[in-house]
C-alpha cells in the first residue's frame, strides 16, 4: 500500500525533514481517521508508524503504549517498535533501552528492538544497548555485538567497555 511504503520510508529515514512536513500537511486527516478506527484495520500499523515518523504526539504515545506492555499481542508491540522508531528521536532510544533491559521480552521482541536501533544513526544507540548487554543471552549479546559495530563511534564505545572492562569479552 502507499501507506504502508510511506510509514517504511519514514522509519527508515529516507525523507527529508521538509518532505516530511509536506506530507503530515496532506495526510494527517487521514491517517488520524485511521489511527481513530479499529486497531484491526490493516493499515492501522502503517498510519501509527507515518504518525510517529512525523512526531504526531498521540501517535508516540500509543506506540510507546504499545512497546512497552508486556501483556499486548507480540504483533501490537512490534507495531509500536516500528513507529516509536520512525520518530528518530530520543524517546526512541530509551523505548529500545526498556525492551533491551526488560526481563520478560521475548528474544523476538529483543532481535526488532536490536534491527532497528540499526536504522538509526543516534550516538545514544551503544549506552542503551552496552547498559542492557549484561542481561542479555548469548546469542542475543552476539547480535548486540555485531550492531556495534556497524558504525565506528559505536565500536569505539564497544571497544572502550570491553577494555574498561565494563563488559566480558
Amino acid at each position: 500500500s502507499c501507506l504502508g511504503a510511506l510509514a517504511k520510508a519514514l522509519q527508515n529515514g529516507e525523507l527529508s525533514a521538509p518532505a516530511v512536513a509536506t506530507l503530515r500537511a496532506a495526510m494527517a486527516e487521514p491517517v488520524s481517521e485511521i489511527l481513530s478506527g479499529s486497531k484491526d484495520d490493516p493499515l492501522y500499523p502503517s498510519a501509527l508508524t507515518t504518525a510517529a515518523g512525523w512526531h504526531d504526539v498521540k501517535a508516540l504515545d500509543e506506540a510507546s503504549r504499545l512497546l512497552l506492555d508486556p501483556e499486548e499481542q507480540p504483533a501490537r508491540r512490534k507495531w509500536g517498535l516500528r513507529a516509536v522508531l520512525a520518530s528518530r528521536d530520543a524517546a526512541a532510544i530509551e523505548a529500545a533501552a526498556a525492551i533491551l533491559k526488560s526481563p520478560g521480552a521475548s528474544d523476538d521482541l529483543v532481535r526488532d528492538v536490536l534491527a532497528g536501533l540499526g536504522n538509526l544513526d543516534s550516538p545514544a544507540v551503544p549506552s542503551a544497548v552496552l547498559g542492557a548487554l549484561e542481561g542479555m543471552p548469548f546469542a542475543l549479546k552476539s547480535q548486540a555485538a555485531d550492531l556495534l559495530t556497524q558504525r565506528p563511534a559505536w565500536a569505539a564505545a564497544l571497544l572502550d567497555a570491553v577494555e574498561s572492562k565494563r563488559i566480558d569479552r
